[in-house]
C-alpha cells in the first residue's frame, strides 16, 4: 500500500537502479516513495519500428519518443501496483553521451568495437553514424526538456554526463560485465550516509552546473561539457524538499 505521493525514475538498465534505488530510498523515506522503472536503452536515439523513405531504419520522431515513455510509465505504474493519482513526478535519468559537442569531436579509430568517450572526443570507426546519433539525440533532448509532462504525469529529464558510469564512478567507458559490481560497491560507500550522496554530486559531478534546471541544460549544450563529467541531479534534490 501506498502511503506518499511516488517519485517514479525512469533509468537505462538494472546496474543504474541498483546504483541509486537503496540510496534515494534513504533520502525521501520522510517525504515521497521512491520507484525505478528499468528500460533497455537509450530511447533519445532508438530506432522506429517503420523504415525511414529511404527503407532503412529511422530513428524514432518525437512522438514516438514520447509515446515509448508513456508506455514505461503505464507499465511501471501497473507492475509496481499504483495509481495515476500515486505518482507525484517522472524523472527520467539520461546519458548525455557527449551528443552536444562539436562535429569535429567525433575521431576515427579503427579499434573503437563500438564507441570510446573522452572528454574532448568521441571515438570510432563509424563517425558519420556517431555525427547522426548525435544530431538526432540532441533534437529529441531539447524536445522532451520542455514538455513538462507525459500522458498528463508531471515528468522532468536529468542528465549523466557523458553518461551515468562517467558521472558516478567515473568511468566513462566501463564494461558491460563490470556494470553491476562497480554499482554495488557505489551503493555500499554510502550504507548508513545516503545523505551525502548529495554532497558527493556538488562536490566532484556537477563540476560547475547551474542550481537552476533550464539554466543547467542550457550549460551542458555548450562546448565539451556534455562529453565532460556532470550532472544537474543535485537540482532534484533542491526542487523537491528532503529530510
Amino acid at each position: 500500500m501506498v502511503t506518499k505521493k511516488v517519485i517514479l525514475f525512469i533509468v537505462e538498465g538494472f546496474a543504474d537502479q541498483d546504483a541509486l534505488r537503496a540510496i534515494l530510498t534513504r533520502i525521501y523515506r520522510g517525504n515521497h516513495e521512491i520507484r525505478f522503472c528499468v528500460v533497455p536503452g537509450d530511447v533519445t536515439s532508438a530506432y522506429s519500428s517503420k523504415a525511414g523513405p529511404d527503407g532503412n531504419p529511422a530513428y524514432c520522431t518525437i512522438e514516438e519518443v514520447k509515446s515509448r515513455i508513456k508506455s514505461t510509465i503505464s507499465e511501471g505504474v501497473q507492475d509496481l501496483k499504483l495509481k495515476r493519482k500515486d505518482i507525484f513526478q517522472v524523472i527520467h535519468l539520461v546519458d548525455t553521451d557527449g551528443a552536444f559537442a562539436p562535429d569535429t569531436c567525433v575521431v576515427y579509430d579503427a579499434s573503437a568495437s563500438k564507441f570510446r568517450y573522452s572528454e574532448t572526443n568521441i571515438f570510432s570507426k563509424q563517425t558519420d553514424f556517431v555525427i547522426d546519433r548525435n544530431h538526432h539525440k540532441v533534437e529529441m533532448l531539447r524536445e522532451l526538456i520542455g514538455c513538462g509532462e507525459i500522458d498528463k504525469y508531471p515528468y522532468k529529464v536529468y542528465f549523466m554526463s557523458c553518461n551515468l558510469d562517467h558521472a558516478l564512478y567515473n568511468i566513462p567507458n566501463l564494461p558491460l560485465e563490470e556494470k553491476t559490481e562497480q554499482a554495488d560497491a557505489f551503493y555500499e560507500r554510502f550504507i548508513g550516509r545516503e545523505m551525502t550522496f548529495i554532497d558527493f554530486l556538488k562536490s566532484d559531478v556537477v563540476n560547475g552546473v547551474p542550481d537552476s534546471y533550464p539554466a543547467s541544460w542550457r550549460y551542458i549544450q555548450e562546448g565539451m561539457h556534455s562529453l565532460e563529467r556532470h550532472t544537474n541531479l543535485h537540482i532534484l534534490f533542491k526542487e523537491h524538499t528532503i529530510l
